[in-house]
C-alpha cells in the first residue's frame, strides 16, 4: 500500500461500499469515530461491504498489506 490511495466508494455512502483497489493480500480494519473496531475484512469475502444497517456517522476504513505492514486509512461518512 506503500504511496497508494485505496477509494471507498460512493463516499458518503448509505446502502453500500465498493473497495475497488483493495487486493488479495490486503487486510481492512472498520474503526468508528470512537475508536472501537467494528469489522475486519480479508480480501476472501470480496469488495463490498453492506452498510445499510450501520449507525450514520464517520468510519475509519484502515487497509493494511499482510507482506509488509504498511497501512493507509480513509474516512468514510455513512448516511
Amino acid at each position: 500500500l506503500r504511496d497508494t490511495k485505496h477509494s471507498v466508494v460512493p463516499n458518503p455512502a448509505t446502502h453500500d461500499v465498493q473497495l475497488p483497489e483493495m487486493k488479495t493480500n490486503d487486510r481492512l480494519y472498520v474503526y468508528s469515530a470512537n475508536g472501537e473496531l467494528m469489522l475486519i475484512h480479508p480480501p476472501s469475502n470480496g469488495r463490498h461491504i453492506d452498510v445499510a444497517s450501520w449507525s450514520p456517522g464517520r468510519y475509519f476504513f484502515r487497509f493494511v498489506n499482510a507482506a509488509n505492514q504498511t497501512t493507509y486509512t480513509e474516512p468514510v461518512i455513512i448516511h
